[in-house]
């Protein structure tokens, strides 16, 4: 968890590209998302860290990245299937 809130907060004081560029510079899974789906992630990642840091409950943000960088993983593996799931609207990988 520190490591992620220090890259979160290297993330929010760079001023150089949208939030999902700078997200994808940290956290380069990202790229294998389509942009729109880094767009949400990026949002995603940002609200459950403000979230986790408010309530001191780190798996809210803990669970939102391992759900990013699983996700991505499967769309590189080729396991993406089209279809929208959970509540970000990242395409989910098939069973």
């Amino acid at each position: 968890m520190p490591n992620f809130a220090a890259q979160l907060i290297t993330v929010t004081l760079d001023d150089c590209g949208s939030l999902a560029e700078r997200m994808s510079r940290a956290f380069p899974w990202m790229l294998a998302l389509s942009p729109a789906d880094r767009e949400s992630c990026a949002q995603d990642l940002v609200d459950a860290a403000r979230a986790s840091f408010s309530t001191d409950q780190p798996h809210l943000a803990i669970a939102e990245l391992t759900s990013g960088k699983e996700t991505a993983t499967a769309i590189a593996a080729g396991l993406g299937n089209g279809r929208a799931h959970g509540r970000s609207g990242r395409r989910g990988a098939t069973r």
